[in-house]
Order: C-alpha cells, then structure tokens, then sequence
C-alpha cells in the first residue's frame, strides 16, 4: 500500500494508529507528493501519476481513497445552496438542500461524524426521496396528459 502525503510529514490524529500502519513492510510513505493524474478503465483505476519532489512518477494501483483534510470543500456551492455557520452544507431530514431536488450527504453535510458509512446512509435517504419525488412528478404529468385528451382518471 502506497500512502502519498502533499506535506513533509503524515498528519494524524492518532499517534499509536499511524505508528503500527507505517511499521508495516508493505505500507510505502511518499512525502512531499501531489496527485497529478487517476488513469483506469472501464472496470476500475490501474494507475496514478503522482509528482514527488518535482519528478513525475507512474504507480500501477487498483484504487484510490482522497484524504484531502476535515474542512468541507463547500466553496463552489456558495451562491446556489445554504450553507451552515461551519460552511456545511445545510440539508433537511431527507438530505434535500435549500434548492429544490438537490441533495446533499457524506462528508460534506456531517460535522461530526465524517465517515463512509454515514455517506453510504445518507446517499440511501437520498435516492428513496429522490424517487419517490420523481414517482409524483410522474403520476401528475400522467394525470394532466390524460384530462388533456378528455379521460380523466382517478387515483
């Protein structure tokens, strides 16, 4: 496992954590490096082209997990979505932000909890409300199309 880290030092918050993981024979740490390129195919990433100290190298990998800090990345969202006092993103109960049939999860809405899973259960929320909205939409463009052509039917 290659562990590539932008600073000249591994950030982390739990010291005896980041010692075992680092004393492992097959965890390489690569400091000073910036993640250029993600290649990969159809089925998945094969490859990354990271600058090390201003070389260009090629890693043949089969995937990729970003750790790009703990303050969410929300800029691009300010003039079209809430934001909380943290510069979160704000969402209701279902996930769905303050414009209409835009959700929002993972990381980017949760303070505190910031994890995997808590996205995965958030993305869930989402697609459900999501489909059920789409279920309505449906139904009532059905409804008009039908009083339209003179037959009505009720649900």
């Amino acid at each position: 496992m290659h562990i590539f880290v932008r600073k000249p030092f591994l950030k982390a918050t739990e010291i005896r954590r980041k010692n075992r993981v680092l004393a492992k024979k097959n965890v390489f740490l690569h400091r000073k490096a910036v993640l250029e390129k993600i290649s990969g195919k159809e089925h998945g990433v094969t490859s990354i082209r990271v600058i090390e100290e201003g070389q260009p190298r090629i890693y043949s990998v089969n995937g990729v997990f970003l750790a790009i800090g703990s303050k969410p990345n929300t800029e691009l969202f300010t003039k079209q979505l809430r934001l909380t006092a943290s510069r979160y993103i704000a969402t209701d109960s279902t996930q769905e932000t303050s414009k209409k049939g835009v959700y929002a999860i993972g990381d980017i809405v949760d303070p505190i909890y910031q994890q995997a899973i808590c996205a995965a259960g958030d993305g869930a929320k989402a697609a459900i409300n999501i489909q059920q909205s789409l279920d309505k939409d449906l139904v009532a463009t059905e409804k008009w199309e039908r009083s339209k052509r003179g037959k009505e039917t009720s649900y």
